[in-house]
């Protein structure tokens, strides 16, 4: 009698385990993690309070002081097992952004940057250093037509003015006439792109000529 009940009560908890790692696996089963860090675009530099939304669940919280996000288990919201997750990133002054199933990082635009002027040319032209910054690049890739994808990311630029029939530049004359430019006539500079060949970068050490006219003369476009 003593041995029946103490082998039921052993069936009882080979049960009672089967039944715990059973719900184990159907949570583990049906949930997921998204996990990673949220970086300004331009800046590269981690992003904090940058709020994360499950729109599949509507659960919500925000990156740390690192930058870092979480949505899973007890570092987050739980994220259903789906084909596809999406989780909205947003925070004030930037783009929100919606990314699908994100993992490892996130870059989020910096909306000042990118729609007020004079936001995005403050950090241009600091210095006379042809290699462009991420400002600066961006800026010009944004600034430029007709570049033909021509990627300014990286790159040195050789500027060369010709409002005084063609003249040796530099980055900073070249920023404070765009500004200066913007200002008096809320338009751009008239702007030509000469992308070098690959030896002709190597023999000059440029990427690139920026050819700009700032005479009024020149101007396509000049306000009446």
């Amino acid at each position: 009698m003593k041995k029946n009940k103490s082998k039921i009560n052993k069936n009882i908890q080979i049960l009672f385990l089967t039944f715990i790692i059973s719900l184990c696996l159907m949570s583990c089963e049906g949930a997921r993690c998204a996990v990673g860090t949220v970086y300004d675009k331009f800046t590269r530099a981690p992003i904090e309070n940058v709020k994360y939304r499950v729109l599949e669940t509507g659960q919500e919280n925000y990156s740390d002081s690192l930058g870092k996000y979480s949505a899973c288990g007890k570092f987050g919201p739980l994220i259903p097992k789906k084909p596809n997750i999406n989780i909205e990133f947003s925070k004030e002054g930037y783009n929100t952004v919606i990314i699908t199933n994100p993992n490892n990082i996130v870059y989020l635009d910096d909306l000042q940057f990118l729609n007020t002027f004079k936001k995005s040319v403050e950090h241009c032209g600091q210095d006379n250093n042809s290699e462009l910054n991420n400002y600066e690049s961006v800026f010009l890739n944004e600034y430029i037509e007709n570049r033909n994808d021509f990627d300014f990311k990286g790159k040195k630029i050789l500027f060369i003015t010709r409002s005084n029939g063609g003249t040796l530049s530099s980055k900073k004359e070249y920023f404070n006439a765009v500004k200066e430019w913007n200002e008096k006539y809320g338009d751009k500079i008239r702007t030509a792109l000469v992308v070098l060949s690959i030896e002709e970068a190597e023999l000059y050490q440029y990427d690139a000529i920026l050819l700009f006219w700032v005479k009024k003369g020149f101007y396509s476009k000049n306000k009446k």
